[in-house]
């Protein structure tokens, strides 16, 4: 019998996410380098150009590649003859996302400079305003919208 602490999981886990974050794979970034010189708009391209930018900057400085990365799922397969040690995987395996995340987006508000950044540059390019969405903030008294609730549009209705 193989003995395994789950604490080698919890460092695997957590290197994983901190890679799906920050690192582009070659082939996604092989084929929007294809996509940029084949691309005949120069908003498509600005668009490309920075996916690109923002990918090298992640790379680069150990930041993620945008806010919203995804959702992490874990498949794990170990045979019948291993035995963890110190602990639950299910805990483990926990334990390793919220380590990623944590690594990750503590370099966030960098990132989010450099977002505005482009947002404003993007805006000039365009010689018009971008849509300008509004930050929404929770009160003290904000809940989460339980499975049955819908959330209404709180923008007057036009027309």
């Amino acid at each position: 019998m193989r003995e395994v602490s789950v604490q080698r999981l919890t460092e695997a886990i957590s290197e994983a996410v901190i890679l799906a974050n920050t690192v582009m794979t070659p082939d996604i970034e092989a084929r929007l380098h294809a996509g940029l010189s084949d691309e005949a708009t120069p908003v498509a391209r600005a668009v490309i150009s920075d996916l690109l930018e923002n990918a090298a900057i992640a790379r680069a400085e150990h930041v993620p590649m945008c806010q919203d990365t995804g959702m992490v799922v874990v498949y794990l397969t170990f045979g019948q003859d291993v035995r963890w040690l110190d602990g639950s995987v299910e805990e483990a395996i926990n334990e390793g996302v919220r380590r990623g995340y944590r690594e990750v987006y503590g370099h966030f508000g960098r990132l989010r400079l450099r977002a505005a950044r482009r947002r404003a540059s993007a805006r000039a390019a365009l010689g018009r305003a971008a849509p300008q969405w509004p930050a929404q903030t929770l009160s003290k008294r904000s809940r989460p919208l339980s499975l049955g609730q819908r959330q209404t549009d709180p923008r007057p209705a036009s027309g």
